[in-house]
This record gives structure tokens, sequence and C-alpha cells, in this order.
């Protein structure tokens, strides 16, 4: 396997192991992120499906980089509308429009000396498109309602969910401002093409989920592992971790089988609402499997964002209902 330089993580999120893989494309794929981390003035554009873990591995780039310790900043081009998304960018002086009663930096300026991280760059405007092309050649950009340009020193990471060179093709974006970003590519395998992988993520998945809620490990049963390599993973990576902290909810032992595996949540939902129950009932269906599950009030009432009163009161009722 790869091995990345050692990283001052800051979060579980940055953990190597989220992002690591047995499969030949996985292993092509971290290799590049090895190098893209050592050339930290290369733009980088990171393309793959929905759950890949792209914004992920913008993270490892950035905190495996010499700008580790400056700002890592991110700007989804899917968060705000069209006409907002210079002002969020570029940043703006005070007045620059109607209701801009103070100037306020930009998501560039926040980044300086750091990573600028742009989700979704396939959504940015036309006319935003060759502004950030400007900065990209030039280092330097003018923030709304300003006119002179201010230069700074960051790094661009983007990603993309669709194949930018037929964007290109259908002139939904700019040629120019696509090869400034393709200096260095890497795309994410699904886990379709890494299927190798399942497993491997599933087994750290869980050792993790164990780990962070002071559970003792558990492990996937051979049928489990089956049933897991058997489905497609839509949701990719992002999926497969949820589905696998789920059957870690479900069971009542260390050993997780197939019965506890549920894709997509629609056994979990069609068995929830089987019968015909008040929102009360179903609250309390919800708590109790929680209890039997960690048997610690305190960790359930902030895992389930309720009052622990609630839970001693719900446990005092059970209680007298068992009495005879």
């Amino acid at each position: 396997m790869t091995i990345l330089p050692e990283v001052d993580m800051q979060d579980n999120y940055h953990e190597l192991s989220k992002i690591a893989g047995e499969s030949l494309s996985m292993k092509k794929t971290l290799t590049l992120v090895d190098r893209a981390a050592k050339m930290h003035n290369v733009n980088v554009l990171i393309s793959g499906e929905e759950g890949t873990g792209k914004s992920l591995i913008a993270k490892t780039i950035h905190f495996a980089s010499v700008r580790c310790s400056s700002p890592f900043v991110t700007i989804s081009m899917s968060a705000f509308p069209n006409d907002l998304l210079e002002s969020e960018l570029f940043g703006y002086e005070k007045y620059a429009f109607e209701d801009a009663g103070i100037a306020r930096t930009g998501k560039i300026a926040e980044a300086e000396k750091g990573t600028l991280f742009i989700e979704n760059i396939e959504l940015m405007p036309a006319e935003l498109q060759y502004s950030f092309f400007q900065f990209l050649s030039s280092g330097s950009f003018v923030r709304v309602g300003r006119l002179s340009r201010q230069k700074l020193d960051v790094r661009v990471i983007c990603s993309s969910t669709v194949d930018l060179a037929e964007e290109v093709r259908a002139k939904r974006f700019r040629e120019d401002l696509y090869f400034r970003l393709m200096v260095m590519p890497i795309h994410l395998p699904s886990l379709k093409e890494r299927q190798k992988d399942i497993v491997f993520l599933a087994d750290s998945f869980l050792d993790d989920f164990c780990k962070t809620n002071s559970l003792e490990r558990m492990e996937l049963s051979a049928p489990a592992k089956r049933k897991m390599l058997s489905y497609s993973f839509p949701g990719n990576v992002r999926e497969l971790k949820a589905v696998v902290e789920l059957a870690a909810v479900l069971t009542n032992s260390r050993l997780i089988e197939d019965e506890h595996i549920f894709f997509n949540g629609q056994r979990i939902v069609s068995e929830l609402l089987s019968e015909e129950l008040t929102l009360k009932q179903y609250n309390e269906r919800i708590i109790r499997h929680y209890m039997e599950k960690y048997r610690n009030v305190v960790l359930v009432a902030e895992k389930l964002d309720i009052g622990k009163s609630t839970i001693y009161n719900l446990l005092k009722k059970w209680k007298e209902d068992e009495t005879p």
C-alpha cells in the first residue's frame, strides 16, 4: 500500500485509514495524492462520483503538505445562489452593493498561505469562471466594489462529480479554466471499481465506530461480508460507512450478521412503520433500542439529543410495567 507522509491529523476525517485501499485502482490514486501533497503549489482537480471521498482526499493533500499549518477553506458552488458566489469567493468592500454595511473577506483571502477547496466546480457560473481563471493565472483578484487587485498565495483544489472535458465540449465550462485546473487530475474510483476494498473499508469503519463510542471490538460475519459484496453501493464510501454504523447499532452482540445489514435504510423504515403506533410509542421504541445497545443513559442522551430525565422517566415506566 502507498504510504503517505506523516500527517498531524486534527480530527478523525484526516486519518489515512479512511481512504486506504488494497485495490490497484486505489493504490494508483493514493500515489497521486502523495505526489500532490509534495507539490504544494500545483492546482489539483479531484473527480469522482458522489460519496467517493473527494473532500477527504483534498484535506489529506492539504494536511500532508507544507501548507498544513495554514487554513483549509472550503466553498461549495451548490451552497449559494449564483449572484452571491462572486462576493463569497472574492469578498466585497463596504457599500459595494445594497445591504453591504461592512466589508467582508472572501474565501480566497481566508485561505491565504493555505488551501482553497472548491466543491462542485462544474456548477461555477459562466460569468464567474473568467474571474476565477484570471486569479489562477495571476494569483491576484479584485474584491467586489474595489478597483485595485490583491495578490495572495493560495493553493487551489477543486472537485467535480462530472466529466469536465465533456462540460467543455458542451460549452458549459471554459476551456482555459479547465486546463488551469487539470495540472494534476486525481480520479477517485467508485466502489464498483474497487470492490476489493469493500470489506477492508467496512472493517476500518467498524473499528473506528467502536472506538469512538467506547464499544468492544465488533466483527463482520462471513454472510454479512458476502451480502455487502453483492451490493453495488451507488452512494459509494459514504453509503458503506452509513451501512456499517447502522449495523453496529442494530446488533446486540459483537458479531454483525447479514440480518443487520440494510441498504438505503428501506427495511429499517418498513419494519419501524409496520405497526401503526403513536409518535410517542415510536420514540419509546427507538430509545429502548439504544438503551439495550449502549446501556448508558448519558451516552444515549447525547446520541439522541434528548434530556437524561426523559430516559430516566422511561426506565422507571418500563420497570413499573414489568412489575406484576
